[in-house]
């Protein structure tokens, strides 16, 4: 209707051939603004009481996970792995943002199969709903989503972990990053990663890697 009335328009200002060729590029220029819309990531809900045994778990250590901001020097993103006692990674508080993340780096591209987390014991931080997505990165600058993470906080307990397994088709990248929007996060007891863990690129010689040669 609007292409009619410009077309109507345009005849008493130029010849035929010169008002085609206008109205030609018009439609043309409109259709190559119009954009195919992302792809709703799909919501996977969290779980606690799963056997996760078939699973691949991924060997993670301090140099492949980043955090987005910590409290207190104990409260470091160390705990996140360590599985001893009821260690925790807490958020900057008082917050700045709603916004706080976990980037676990695999080393190299690779399929995650299972997000794991568990709770911080006595005081469960987490997120409520779907305020939290998993995405993927090659380079940690341009980020895809991959899911949703949906957390129903009523249903959980304080101890157990809670498990996000991940479609199938989902594509392998080499960091994975647990992004969450959530107002009243603050903590996490623990992280898990199951599937395709790749060897890091350097891993950084500790008193805890570095072999011990008893004499003989």
């Amino acid at each position: 209707m609007v292409i009619k009335q410009i077309e109507s328009t345009m005849k008493a200002w130029f010849s035929p051939l010169v008002m085609a060729t206008l109205v030609t590029a018009m439609v043309i220029g409109g259709c190559a603004q119009q954009t195919t819309p992302a792809p709703t990531p799909v919501v996977v809900l969290g779980k606690q009481g799963l056997d996760l045994s078939s699973y691949d778990k991924i060997g993670l250590d301090e140099s492949r996970i980043e955090v987005s901001s910590t409290n207190q020097l104990y409260e470091g993103k160390e705990n996140l792995i360590k599985g001893l006692g009821d260690p925790y990674w807490h958020v900057k508080y008082p917050k700045e943002t709603d916004e706080a993340w976990v980037v676990v780096d695999l080393g190299r591209k690779g399929r995650l199969d299972v997000l794991a987390i568990r709770p911080r014991p006595e005081y469960p931080q987490l997120w409520d709903g779907n305020a939290a997505i998993l995405e993927g990165s090659n380079d940690k600058k341009k980020w895809t989503p991959l899911a949703e993470l949906l957390l129903y906080l009523g249903e959980l307990n304080d101890q157990d972990w809670i498990a996000f397994i991940l479609p199938e088709n989902i594509s392998s990248y080499r960091y994975y990053r647990l992004f969450i929007t959530y107002p009243d996060f603050l903590s996490l007891g623990g992280l898990a990663a199951y599937g395709e863990g790749g060897k890091p690129v350097a891993e950084i010689p500790t008193k805890d890697n570095i072999p011990v040669v008893k004499p003989e």
